[in-house]
């Protein structure tokens, strides 16, 4: 497949990822009393460079929908577009096949931490997505200081695991009406 068919299947790929995050952006900005962005297409990233898609300055991420994978190359390009300043997130797929997700992780045990570019599935990705933005909008709200409601991911049950949901808690207790607010987000996290 190449030239317009190629594009388009691009195009469609832009909608689907759209289509996941937006339900998740409105959700929080809505908790946080905001109005939400508006996840759209970068339809300038062939003329001016960028990410594809636009909406969260926070974070810029690729979309590949192609049947032949270029992984080195395309997380490359989400580190370029991505710069220091933003959080780089690939997102691919394969007619008939999931959409994976690439980004930076954290492994580690009680005395050391590597951070490292992992493959993870839609679901964890989306826990983790509504979480940091939950983050940078109560940071925002704080004057940018960090959040006060730290959660963090434990072992799910066997029910949780085959449907891949993510099971968060809550490690200190809210001292504010923000903190609040975020840690009713860090317990919807289980719910997608």
């Amino acid at each position: 497949m190449g030239g317009k068919a190629a594009r388009d299947k691009g195009k469609r790929g832009e909608r689907q990822v759209i289509e996941m995050l937006q339900p998740v952006v409105n959700e929080v900005y809505e908790l946080h009393d905001m109005d939400a962005p508006l996840l759209q297409r970068n339809t300038l990233q062939s003329d001016e460079g960028g990410c594809d898609l636009a909406g969260l300055e926070w974070l810029s991420i690729e979309v590949k929908f192609q049947e032949t994978l270029h992984i080195n190359a395309w997380w490359a390009q989400t580190l370029k577009q991505a710069g220091r300043s933003k959080t780089p997130v690939l997102i691919f797929k394969q007619s008939r096949v999931k959409w994976t997700v690439m980004m930076y992780g954290t492994l580690g045990t009680r005395e050391w931490e590597l951070t490292t570019p992992v493959f993870i599935d839609v679901t964890p990705f989306l826990a983790w997505f509504r979480r940091r933005l939950s983050d940078e909008l109560s940071r925002l709200h704080n004057g940018g200081r960090d959040d006060e409601v730290i959660c963090k991911v434990v072992p799910a049950g066997p029910q949780q695991q085959e449907s891949g949901q993510a099971v968060f808690v809550e490690e200190h207790p809210a001292r504010s009406a923000q903190a609040e607010k975020a840690s009713a987000l860090c317990s919807a996290g289980i719910h997608m």
